[in-house]
């Protein structure tokens, strides 16, 4: 029997808390699984009392706890660490509270443990919650050379080729399942340089260059709210300028620029880079045209 983690780190959110650790509770018990599995929860300081709401309503969740200044990576680190050098844990799952899987999701997850060596880094296929049947993320492909990255997928109609296991160079942040000896091999997620976004890409694709296979498997489903995400589509010239540089953006150039100097292999990879940011300004001088196009029609 193996011991499975799924790790959840909040900063407030105790709706989407509620809801993620209901349906959690109705799926890791299931008698049908072979495996064990525990959810850790790390509270990164919230203020609307979630803590306090989760040992009340939710005992069996493990809770750790971060001053604020944590943010993904960081509640990451805290409850990895915590479940393997603490509770045993031999594998950890990657969940963020404003996902829901499945009703299937860990029967299929137990199938994988059994069947998938241990060094594969297994990610899961996410859809969008306001739009059920339409892919968010398949995995990520990131050139080195010529710094193109993206998700496969994304906002695509749910086809056949989203039905096979795809081998891919990145994973994102939910629904990613690491053997506990990939986790300490790779010294854990990079909290120092990508404390919020590119957290969950530079350390699965830091296994992929150590040469663990780095897949998903459409059988594990999850849906994500994205009114939970950070500032990725501002309609503003003055928001799109702040996602510059505020850890809760994609968009965060700093970190962009950290990504690359670690992991691009060629001066062109400022290629990339610059597709990304074109297509910033112009997903924002679009928006900003279609609200105010809106006003004048009010």
């Amino acid at each position: 029997m193996h011991k499975t983690a799924v790790l959840i780190p909040i900063f407030n959110g105790w709706q989407y808390t509620r809801e993620c650790l209901q349906t959690l509770e109705s799926q890791i018990y299931d008698p049908r699984l072979k495996n064990e599995y525990v959810v850790v929860v790390t509270d990164d300081g919230s203020t609307d009392g979630s803590a306090d709401e989760i040992k009340a309503h939710f005992p069996k969740v493990e809770l750790q706890y971060g001053d604020g200044n944590l943010w993904w990576s960081g509640g990451i680190n805290v409850g990895a660490k915590y479940a393997i050098e603490s509770l045993g844990c031999d594998y950890v799952l990657l969940w963020n509270n404003d996902v829901l899987s499945a009703h299937d999701y860990f029967v299929e997850l137990d199938r994988i443990i059994e069947t998938e060596p241990p060094g594969s880094v297994i990610g899961s296929k996410v859809y969008f919650t306001d739009r059920p049947e339409r892919v968010q993320a398949y995995g990520g492909y990131f050139n080195p050379i010529t710094g193109v990255k993206y998700s496969y997928g994304y906002d695509k109609e749910d086809t056949r080729e989203y039905n096979e296991v795809k081998h891919c160079e990145w994973l994102p942040g939910m629904g990613t399942l690491v053997h506990a000896d990939v986790v300490t091999r790779l010294n854990y997620w990079d909290a120092t340089n990508f404390p919020q976004y590119h957290g969950d890409s530079d350390f699965t694709y830091r296994a992929k260059k150590a040469g663990f296979e780095v897949k998903v498997v459409p059988q594990l489903k999850l849906w994500n709210n994205t009114e939970n995400t950070g500032i990725n589509y501002p309609d503003s010239f003055r928001l799109a300028y702040k996602a510059l540089s505020s850890i809760r953006s994609d968009y965060h150039l700093g970190k962009d620029i950290k990504f690359y100097r670690l992991h691009a292999k060629s001066p062109l990879s400022i290629y990339g880079l610059g597709v990304k940011y074109f297509w910033h300004l112009y997903g924002t001088t679009k928006r900003r045209l279609k609200r105010m196009l809106g006003q004048n029609k009010a």
